[in-house]
């Protein structure tokens, strides 16, 4: 009856070519924890690790500018065969496109752009990142936003600052 149906299911000795080449795409699925964790360190502990192993300048990752030792990082990480956390994100987030056109979306003049310019095409995977952030509570979205649509805001924008409504 049903039971033997869900036992049939559940079981990967089932032939099917056809989901064994859309996994294959995702080669984190094949690691145990620790194996994800020594391959998709995240970003702090790669810092601190090539600090630790004079690959960069301590002071530098503190005071200096991200953009200057971001390539240092980059050989670091290649080097140790470490991949980017985002990379492992990527792969369980269904692969979200970095390249997404926004036609009728238009500035809020807050950021770079000026009010009522239009959105340059966008990128799912930074988006989500900085919709994820929360080492900013003043300017983060889910401080607002509720998860997982991103709907469901308790906040109104008064053309200057964000409040409570």
């Amino acid at each position: 009856g049903l039971e033997t149906w869900f036992e049939q299911q559940l079981n990967d000795e089932l032939p099917d070519d056809s989901l064994k080449l859309k996994l294959a795409g995702y080669d984190a699925l094949k690691f145990n924890n620790s194996e994800v964790l020594a391959r998709f360190p995240k970003g702090y502990i790669v810092l601190r690790m090539a600090v630790a192993d004079s690959a960069i300048n301590k002071d530098s990752s503190i005071k200096g500018d991200p953009k200057l030792y971001k390539p240092l990082l980059e050989a670091y990480m290649k080097r140790k065969d470490f991949r980017p956390e985002q990379e492992l994100f990527r792969q369980f987030d269904n692969l979200l496109p970095t390249n997404v056109a926004l036609p009728g979306q238009f500035a809020l003049g807050r950021g770079t752009l000026a009010a009522g310019a239009p959105m340059p095409n966008g990128n799912a995977v930074t988006g989500q990142l900085l919709f994820r952030q929360t080492t900013n509570l003043t300017t983060s979205c889910i401080t607002c936003h509720t998860l997982p649509t991103g709907l469901g805001t308790d906040m109104k924008f008064n053309g200057a600052v964000w409040h409570h409504r």
